[in-house]
């Protein structure tokens, strides 16, 4: 596994960014209160980046607004308090050692095509999950554990698992869309056919209607649906008739689509464009949910940097405070952890990964390269510490982050390319 250095919390919320929605919508009701909220309205929802596979165990950022709408799970992540709620499963109990979960499954609950979501039903997807469908092609979950078996009680409506040994993540890793429950239809389906938006059968609020690949994604309310966790503020139906959902890269035609009227909300703006929409009206929402931090990896078989204190004197070099006032707003922090607040074992580690370049040139003495060219840039062995950098593709600032961080690295004497 590569060791992570240099590392930000810029943002996060559904992709890492911040969402803007029109203040004046009356679909989404962005700013008023749950008992002013009238039913009804389709709302346009403006993505950044063009849905992939929806095969469930499939991971993408684009894909899990989608999966969001459309997937329950067994365990609700509060968004606020980050604490771990009941969802589709109504109570659990862990037992000491920590290696048999069990759960009761709430009851009445069924999928859109009318099949009960039953012990029967999360039995076989915790099963699925788990091992994956080898024939098919299709890998197991990676954050799933190893298990030993899966027993139910259908008239106790619990299903108890086995861990083949202690997971703490488990119930974390039954919260996230990557584990939605999806009827039998989707498990029996074919790989491809799995990958297919309309063919992802689940017991959420929003059920898929259509697709017009790599163009928008209609979703219409799931009548009837009564089961949202009982910390979420609103329960019942979804207030909006419609979502459909519209992939546009460019970021300015993203925005000025928004502007128009166009779409009434989107994901991912650029910084500099977060002032400018508040200036307009439009409330920009600059949310985080807990996991990993935005980081950048090294790959230490790489030259020079399978070497701790070269790997320690870049992440010493980089200034993060510096990153996020240059070009960020006040909706991005600077990281102070590989993981974000409320992701489970976090801890404040400002002090480890600060920035401090005084350091940073110790270390890199220490380890030799005390030679510089005619540039500044360090020497060993006739050789200078010269470094790529691969742009993340998915973080649509990502190319001028990496050039702040080429210019603060150069101050400690490497050159990043």
């Amino acid at each position: 596994m590569a060791r992570r250095f240099g590392r930000f919390r810029l943002a996060a919320c559904i992709a890492a960014t911040a969402v803007v929605v029109a203040s004046c919508s009356q679909a989404h009701g962005a700013t008023e209160t749950a008992s002013q909220v009238k039913p009804g309205g389709d709302l346009v929802y403006l993505d950044a980046e063009v849905t992939a596979s929806m095969q469930i165990q499939v991971s993408y950022w684009q894909n899990s607004l989608v999966k969001d709408q459309l997937l329950d799970r067994l365990v609700y992540q509060d968004p606020e308090t980050f604490e771990f709620e009941p969802w589709i499963a109504q109570s659990w109990t862990v037992d000491e050692p920590g290696t048999t979960y069990h759960f009761v499954i709430r009851d009445g609950v069924t999928y859109s095509d009318g099949s009960p979501l039953d012990v029967a039903s999360v039995k076989r997807n915790i099963e699925w999950l788990a091992e994956g469908d080898k024939p098919k092609g299709i890998p197991r979950n990676a954050w799933f554990p190893k298990m030993t078996a899966v027993d139910t009680d259908a008239a106790a409506r619990t299903v108890t698992v086995h861990l083949a040994e202690p997971n703490a993540p488990f119930l974390a890793a039954l919260s996230m869309n990557t584990a939605g429950l999806v009827a039998d239809a989707t498990i029996d389906a074919s790989k491809e056919d799995q990958s297919v938006v309309t063919n992802l059968i689940g017991s959420g609020p929003f059920v898929a209607e259509s697709e017009i690949p790599n163009k928008e994604i209609r979703l219409v309310k799931r009548r009837g649906y009564d089961w949202a966790p009982a910390t979420a503020k609103h329960q019942g139906e979804a207030y909006l008739d419609s979502v459909t959902v519209v992939p546009i890269e460019e970021d300015s035609i993203r925005v000025g689509a928004l502007r128009s009227g166009e779409g009434d909300a989107l994901r991912y703006t650029q910084p500099p464009d977060e002032a400018l929409l508040q200036k307009e009206g439009f409330t920009v929402l600059g949310l985080r949910t807990p996991g990993l931090a935005n980081v950048l990896d090294v790959r230490q078989t790489a030259d020079f940097v399978d070497d701790v204190n070269v790997r320690k004197a870049l992440m010493y070099g980089i200034d993060r405070d510096q990153i996020v006032s240059t070009l960020y707003s006040d909706n991005w922090k600077p990281a102070n952890s590989i993981i974000t607040e409320g992701a489970l074992g976090w801890k404040d580690r400002s002090d480890e990964v600060r920035f401090d370049p005084d350091e940073a040139n110790r270390r890199l003495d220490a380890s030799g390269w005390t030679a510089r060219d005619a540039d500044g840039i360090r020497q060993k062995d006739g050789r200078p510490l010269e470094l790529s950098l691969y742009i993340d593709v998915y973080d649509h600032t990502s190319k001028p982050l990496y050039e702040l961080v080429q210019r603060q690295l150069r101050a400690v004497g490497s050159r990043c390319s």
